[in-house]
């Protein structure tokens, strides 16, 4: 009968241990685990799977929506009124190019103007053939004459006529960057190049006897005004076609104005 009084006790003193044990955890675990919901919010950590992994999606639209400044240039070429040459000036791609650079600068003057004023050089006299860079060679406004075209010295000439000399640069000869940079700030260029707008075969080219010797010449020759670039393409305005901002390729296009002597000017504000 002890006995059995005794285990009771025992049995007892058991069972109020593991409850007193219980609710210890069950306090412990709801107290601290609260302390630490606390310490993480404070520190932005909690919940780490919400707040602190980017969403990959809106990582890619950012990256993709700030465009560079090099892209910024292709959405804003210089605004250069276009002038197209034909049909008064069959040959006259390099004077209605030069109108455009100079009505940019406010001065509306008219190509038929320029090919009036420009200075002109006989195609071919004494069997010697004309000198572009003295004068026009040849007709310019029909191909029904013989004709061919004009260097960049007579196209600056011109322009003096109607600009103070100061602010007419002649570019010829300098390395491509400069060009671009003369277009960053704020200054179409007119430059020489071929209708193809890239490299030409040798048998592109014909050898002419000169006052000034021999000259290489090609019948592709063709000017235009180059309103903007980027790290593809450059953009211009060509006096055969009715589009603005025209694209080409810019790798192309710099081998045909190396090729073509580099010749290039600009008219300053």
């Amino acid at each position: 009968m002890k006995r059995d009084m005794k285990m009771r006790k025992i049995k007892r003193r058991r069972i109020g241990a593991v409850i007193i044990l219980s609710a210890g955890v069950v306090f412990s675990a709801s107290y601290f685990g609260g302390v630490d919901k606390y310490i993480a919010k404070a520190f932005n950590k909690y919940p780490v799977e919400e707040t602190s992994r980017p969403n990959p999606s809106s990582v890619g639209e950012s990256a993709s929506s700030s465009p560079s400044p090099i892209e910024e240039k292709v959405k804003h070429p210089l605004d250069v009124p276009l002038v197209l040459q034909k049909p008064e000036l069959m040959r006259g791609c390099e004077v209605t190019s030069l109108a455009m650079v100079l009505q940019y600068r406010g001065i509306y003057v008219d190509k038929m103007d320029l090919a009036q004023k420009i200075k002109y050089e006989p195609f071919q006299q004494n069997g010697i053939m004309g000198n572009m860079h003295e004068g026009f060679v040849g007709d310019m406004r029909t191909f029904n004459e013989p004709g061919l075209g004009v260097f960049v010295e007579p196209i600056l000439d011109v322009a003096k006529r109607y600009v103070d000399e100061s602010k007419i640069v002649n570019l010829s000869g300098k390395q491509v960057e400069q060009l671009y940079e003369t277009i960053d700030m704020g200054s179409p260029v007119w430059v020489l190049t071929n209708a193809l707008f890239k490299e030409l075969p040798d048998n592109q080219y014909k050898t002419w006897n000169t006052n000034q010797g021999k000259m290489k010449v090609t019948y592709q020759q063709h000017s235009v005004v180059v309103t903007g670039y980027d790290e593809n393409y450059v953009y211009i305005n060509d006096p055969l076609k009715k589009d603005k901002n025209r694209k080409m390729d810019r790798r192309n296009f710099e081998t045909a104005w190396i090729q073509m002597g580099r010749q290039a000017m600009t008219i300053l504000p």
